[in-house]
C-alpha cells in the first residue's frame, strides 16, 4: 500500500519525479541529484551512501550532480547542519523507490515474481543464478516521470553495509591536486577583472577619467553604473596594476558624518542581549521564587578561511554562473532580478571553495561577476582572490 504523501520527505513532495533525483544513463553508473553543495563537512560522501546503500550498489557506483540550477531539485541552502536532517530522508525514500520500480521491471522482463529477484551490484539474480539484466537495461521500462509514492520500504537499519562507514571521498584527489576548486577553474582565454569598491556605503562616485583608465595598459573594459566601477583586463597582473592607477583617477564624495555618530565598527562593537525571566516554583507552593537573568551573545565573525570567488558566462542572451554559494537557487533569482532577465535563462552551478562557517562573500562576488559580464561582449567573468576573472570563449 502507497504511504499518503503527507508522510514523504518534504523534498519528495516538492520533487516527486525519480528523474528528480537520478539517472542511469551511464551503464554502470548511477546519477544522484542534490541541491546540497560541499563546503567541506563531506555532506555528497553520506548522501552517496544513503542512496548507495538502499539501491544495493557498491559506493564507487554512485556519481553526485550537486547544486546545479538547471538540474538539480531545489533543496535549499547547505546551512545550520541540517543536509543530512532534511535530504537524507528524501534520498532514502527516492532510492528505495527506485530499487522497487528497477525490481518490477525487471520482474516483468523475467517472467518471475519480484520477491524471487535479488541484485548484486546491479544485476539481477534469481534464487542466486546470476541473469544478463541489469538496472541499466531495464531502466528504460521505469517512467522516470512517475510520481514518488512511497510504496516501496527502505532498508532495515540493522542490515546496512555503507551507512555508517568512512568511505574515501571520490573527490580527494581532486581536492589535495588543486582541480576541485572554483578558483582552479580557468577556461582558454580567461580575462581577469575587479570591482573598485566605495571607501563606505555611504560615499558617492563624483568622477572619474574614463578615458585614461581605457588607456591602461591591459584593460580590455571599464564598467560604471552609479556608484559601481569595474575593470577587465588581460591579466591578474595587468589588472592589479590598473586597480592601482585607476583608484588614483576616482573621486568619492564621502560626505560629512556627524561628530559623535556611531561608525560601522560601532555596530559591530555592540552585543546583542536578551532579557530571560525564569520561575520557579519550590515545595513551598506558598512562595513563587522569581529570578530574572540577562544573556548576552558577543558578534561572532564569519571569517572566511579563503577568498570568495566567481565566474559568470553571458552569451545569447543568458548567463552561466559558478559559483561557490551554499545556496546556488538563491543567487539565479537575484542575478535575474537585478540583470532583468528570466531565471530559465540563468544556469548557476557549484564549485567548491574554501570551506566556510557563516556567511563568506560567495554571494556577492557572484553578482560582481555578472555586473562585469552583462554590459559587454567579454562574456564570463568571476572573482579569484581580489581580483575578478573572466574570459572569452574560443573564436
Amino acid at each position: 500500500m502507497n504511504s499518503p504523501a503527507s508522510s514523504l520527505p518534504e523534498f519528495i513532495v516538492e520533487y516527486p519525479r525519480l528523474g528528480d533525483w537520478f539517472a542511469l544513463a551511464l551503464p554502470g553508473k548511477l546519477t544522484l541529484k542534490t541541491g546540497k553543495v560541499e563546503i567541506g563537512q563531506d555532506i555528497l560522501t553520506a548522501l552517496r551512501q544513503i542512496a548507495a546503500e538502499e539501491l544495493e550498489l557498491p559506493f564507487s557506483v554512485v556519481d553526485v550532480l550537486s547544486g546545479d540550477t538547471s538540474v538539480s531539485p531545489d533543496e535549499g541552502p547547505t546551512v545550520a547542519s541540517l543536509s543530512i536532517m532534511m535530504s537524507g530522508p528524501a534520498v532514502r525514500v527516492a532510492a528505495a523507490e527506485m530499487r522497487g520500480r528497477l525490481f518490477q521491471a525487471a520482474a516483468a522482463r523475467l517472467g518471475v515474481p519480484a520477491s524471487q529477484l535479488s541484485a548484486v551490484d546491479g544485476v539481477f539474480h534469481i534464487a542466486g543464478t546470476v541473469t544478463e539484466v541489469t538496472y541499466w537495461t531495464v531502466i528504460g521500462d521505469v517512467d522516470l516521470d512517475e510520481g514518488i509514492a512511497g510504496g516501496f520500504p527502505g532498508k532495515d537499519p540493522k542490515t546496512y553495509r555503507l551507512v555508517g562507514t568512512s568511505p574515501v571521498s571520490p573527490d580527494l584527489i581532486k581536492k589535495l591536486s588543486g582541480p576541485a576548486f572554483i578558483h582552479d577553474f580557468s577556461p582558454d582565454g580567461m580575462l581577469h577583472g575587479r570591482a573598485l569598491r566605495q571607501p563606505h556605503f555611504d560615499a558617492k562616485l563624483v568622477r572619474f577619467d574614463a578615458e585614461r583608465a581605457r588607456g591602461l595598459p591591459g584593460v580590455i573594459s571599464i564598467v560604471h553604473d552609479g556608484n559601481f566601477l569595474g575593470v577587465v583586463a588581460e591579466s591578474e597582473h595587468l589588472l592589479f596594476a590598473a586597480m592601482d592607477r585607476l583608484e588614483r583617477l576616482v573621486e568619492w564624495d564621502i560626505g560629512e558624518r556627524d561628530e559623535g555618530a556611531p561608525s560601522p565598527l560601532d555596530y559591530l562593537d555592540k552585543a546583542d542581549s536578551t532579557a530571560v525571566t525564569v520561575h520557579a516554583d519550590f515545595e513551598d507552593r506558598q512562595r513563587n521564587w522569581q529570578y530574572a537573568a540577562t544573556f548576552t551573545k558577543p558578534l561572532i565573525g564569519h571569517g572566511s578561511i579563503g577568498p570568495s570567488c566567481a565566474v559568470a558566462w553571458f552569451e545569447d542572451g543568458g548567463l552561466r554562473i559558478w559559483t561557490h554559494s551554499q545556496n546556488v537557487f538563491a543567487p539565479r533569482k537575484q542575478v535575474a532580478r537585478v540583470v532583468e532577465i528570466p531565471e530559465a535563462h540563468v544556469i548557476v552551478r557549484h564549485l567548491p571553495a574554501a570551506g566556510c562557517y557563516g556567511h563568506n562573500g560567495a554571494d556577492d562576488v557572484a553578482m560582481d561577476a555578472v555586473l562585469l559580464a552583462v554590459p559587454f561582449p567579454v562574456e564570463l567573468c568571476g572573482l579569484s582572490g581580489a581580483a575578478v576573472t573572466s574570459f572569452v570563449p574560443s573564436r
